[in-house]
């Protein structure tokens, strides 16, 4: 008999709970968690822009944070936030593993 190894993750799937203020904070997974769009695009267009208006007023500096510097590393708002920012932060050591961690990667 032939034998067929596959390599799989859990997954727990919750659905938006309506009856909350925001429906998101029900989520435990990721599928059907699209409810965030109309709420994002409503930030964007009534609370990001007042509120960049008043940091600028303020005189402090904005900083958009980017989620890869592919794109914008050439920029000089990019290398001044580089150098506000410091060196990069040594990571921590790794916590050790146990026995009942060990059997659960295994599972």
């Amino acid at each position: 008999m032939n034998t067929l190894r596959v390599t799989a993750d859990y997954y727990q799937q919750f659905d938006v709970d309506f009856d909350r203020d925001v429906s998101a904070e029900g989520y435990g997974g990721w599928n059907r968690c699209a409810e965030f769009i109309p709420r994002a695009d409503e930030i964007c267009r009534t609370v990001l822009p007042p509120l960049r208006a008043a940091v600028r007023k303020a005189g402090l500096t904005l900083i958009h944070v980017v989620s890869s510097k592919s794109y914008c590393q050439h920029y000089p708002g990019y290398q001044r936030a580089v150098a506000l920012a410091g060196p990069e932060p040594v990571p921590p050591e790794p916590i050790p593993s146990d026995p009942i961690v060990d059997s659960l990667w295994k599972f």
